[in-house]
């Protein structure tokens, strides 16, 4: 195959700009189908995650008065607001070669992909899609800071850990669901991870009632969490795990709650069991607030693609979340012993 030249991939990325727009549209709307824990809202701009609180409502039958309780149901509101990302990629010609070397990789052989139907173009779509998809969902939702100055992904919006984080200093996440540890340089290991997993339990059974029991809790924890959860589990019960009809890891003493390994997790010991109902991803309700364009530019001989979307995280009631303090694991924490 000759080299493709770029004035050639300009066009080329231009034919099939509208099918990968509507492959991106459905990417950033299902959050890459890596948010299976998250209810998926299309959002203008901002919407109120209405939650219905209500107090005992039951009282002795006395027939001829009407007493009604004051206060007995409530609305209340959290907002979610989805919030603008860009993509602003420069291809020039050393990035063309490099980039067509990979994708003849891809086409060349017996197992090769059929060029007529992956053509060069795709093949670059595809890259910024992937690494887009791995930039929103593990990166911007799980360890995002809102930053609009910034240049990162994290910096796009609050991902959950930092939603968390307000909650319990505003109160919304009650004193009481929280796991707090006073030891300096403390952090999950194999030798305390059951322990700690069962405190987070407990803290749930008792000021999660109307859950604990049930389907519909879960357990989140980083991949070294979750790996020192399993050697633990291996060390007590031999090699036994427990899972559920779905084929999914639960907590061995409490086989409602399955465990869900977050990879955005990942460099902190942040653990949390919430409803799964509880945590919502929003992506834009009209599809032309996701965009995508290409650009030549001959005298630089290069080509800009820009890509535009909104997104974000929220939850619906802090207080259907039970935390521990714990957050970025110390130094040296995962050093082979």
């Amino acid at each position: 195959m000759s080299a493709i030249k770029l004035n050639q991939l300009d066009a080329s990325l231009k034919k099939r700009r509208e099918r990968n727009r509507e492959l991106l549209i459905k990417a950033i709307v299902s959050g890459w189908g890596a948010l299976k824990m998250f209810r998926k809202l299309r959002v203008n701009d901002e919407i109120p995650l209405l939650s219905l609180y209500t107090k005992p409502l039951m009282q002795p039958g006395i027939k001829g008065t009407f007493n009604p309780k004051d206060d007995a149901i409530n609305f209340e509101a959290r907002i979610a607001k989805v919030r603008p990302f860009k993509v602003d990629l420069l291809i020039d010609e050393p990035k063309r070669a490099e980039m067509e070397a990979s994708y003849l990789g891809e086409v060349d052989g017996t197992d090769g992909r059929d060029p007529e139907k992956f053509p060069f173009s795709d093949f670059i779509f595809d890259s910024l899609s992937n690494q887009l998809g791995f930039d929103l969902s593990v990166t911007a939702v799980w360890k995002g800071i809102l930053n609009s100055a910034g240049t990162a992904p994290q910096d796009c919006f609050n991902g959950i850990p930092k939603l968390v984080d307000d909650a319990i200093v505003s109160g919304e996440v009650p004193e009481e669901n929280v796991l707090e540890h006073s030891t300096s340089g403390f952090f999950l290991s194999e030798d305390n991870i059951l322990d700690e997993v069962k405190k987070l339990y407990k803290r749930a059974k008792k000021n999660l009632p109307a859950y604990t029991g049930t389907k519909g809790l879960v357990c989140l924890m980083s991949p070294m969490a979750k790996l020192a959860y399993s050697f633990a589990v291996e060390e007590a019960n031999g090699t036994k795990r427990t899972y559920n009809a779905f084929k999914q890891e639960v907590l061995y003493f409490a086989p409602e709650v399955p465990i869900e390994e977050i990879d955005g997790l990942a460099g902190t010991d942040f653990m949390a069991i919430t409803l799964l109902d509880n945590l919502v991803y929003c992506s834009p309700q009209d599809n032309e607030k996701i965009d995508l364009q290409t650009d030549y530019n001959v005298r630089d001989r290069s080509i800009a693609i820009v890509a535009d979307g909104k997104a974000s995280v929220n939850f619906v009631r802090g207080d259907l979340f039970v935390v521990n303090d714990l957050r970025a694991r110390p130094a040296g924490a995962d050093d082979d012993e």
